[in-house]
């Protein structure tokens, strides 16, 4: 799954499970190592990171659908861990994704802030197409033991 508009570029892929032998665990078989490929003007940083479990990334898309539909009850889609999170917001009349990064996914440069984010134009986006990239990508990894 793939965002760029202008300077900003983002990424998502799915490498596989964290652990992969524990498909019987209800919690452990589901956590994901997701990569994250993220450019701006500032600069450019990946990072590959067990921080979204297989039901949370399918979340992710449904968000996403509601969304790219003009849905926008739920403006806000986070995860167990705060790695990573996505936001519907509004600047100048214009909507606006925002995906968030903390922790682990912070870029090397921005310690001194507790989030960093990177913004792209709603319309510029196709919420629609990142959702099934995403139902694409889970169906090598689809969701273990649950609880």
């Amino acid at each position: 799954m793939k965002f760029t508009e202008k300077n900003n570029c983002f990424e998502l892929l799915i490498f596989g499970y964290q652990f992969p032998a524990m498909a019987y665990e209800p919690y452990d078989s589901n956590w994901l190592i997701v990569q994250l490929n993220v450019s701006t003007v500032k600069g450019a940083w990946s990072i590959a990171e067990p921080c979204l479990l297989t039901y949370e990334v399918s979340r992710l898309a449904n968000w996403f659908e509601k969304i790219g539909s003009g849905n926008f009850e739920e403006k806000e889609c986070v995860f167990l861990e705060p790695v990573i999170s996505f936001l519907v917001t509004e600047s100048d009349q214009m909507k606006l994704l925002r995906v968030r990064f903390a922790l682990e996914a912070h870029p090397p440069w921005a310690y001194e802030q507790n989030e960093y984010f990177v913004e792209f134009t709603l319309s510029e986006v196709d919420l629609l197409m990142a959702s099934k990239d995403l139902r694409k990508q889970l169906e090598k990894y689809p969701q273990g033991a649950s609880m």
